[in-house]
């Protein structure tokens, strides 16, 4: 119960690798050599690498919750959820539970939950509403929503490596909170 808690400094969407990168409202331009600010005196975005296109942040962060619900299937890549339970055990979750999509329990209600695989699942395709997942090779997207009760987060690749680098550009967005 001591560890303290993290967050994931973004919120809204992240694209990736030769693809803009947003999150929600209020744009702010990334500049290469400095993390960006939003208005309203929020707290500066952890710097990426290698740096986004571009990059906007708005609204509340996702707050990593005690128990945590990650949303894996059979054609999730084994190395990303690996990463993706270490990291958010790293960061605060003391239970991280691995469920198969269309498994969510009913408990998961207020929990931080975490979907990761391929951009053509059908559950990771409806979380990322209309944003568009490159359709290169290991092209990926991210989405986080900090909404409390419940944040979420969608991590989707084209392939088993954009699915690792969207786990690995998530780890770069956590700050203590």
């Amino acid at each position: 119960m001591g560890r303290r808690a993290s967050a994931i400094a973004t919120i809204g969407t992240i694209f990736a690798l030769a693809s803009a990168m947003t999150l929600d409202a209020l744009p702010v331009a990334a500049a290469p050599d400095a993390a960006p600010r939003a208005a309203s005196g929020a707290s500066a975005v952890p710097p990426v690498s290698p740096t986004p296109q571009s990059l906007t942040r708005a609204g509340r962060d996702a707050v990593v919750t005690g128990r945590v619900i990650v949303v894996a299937g059979e054609d999730t890549d084994a190395a990303a959820r690996a990463r993706l339970v270490q990291e958010l055990k790293a960061h605060g979750a003391d239970r991280v539970d691995v469920v198969a999509p269309g498994k969510l329990p009913a408990a998961a209600a207020g929990l931080l939950t975490v979907r990761l695989g391929p951009a053509t699942r059908p559950d990771i395709e409806a979380a990322l509403g209309d944003t568009a997942v490159p359709d290169h090779a290991e092209g990926y997207a991210l989405h986080v929503s900090g909404a409390r009760p419940g944040a979420r987060i969608t991590l989707a690749g084209t392939d088993a490596a954009g699915q690792f680098y969207a786990v690995q550009t998530l780890r770069q967005l956590f700050v203590r909170a």
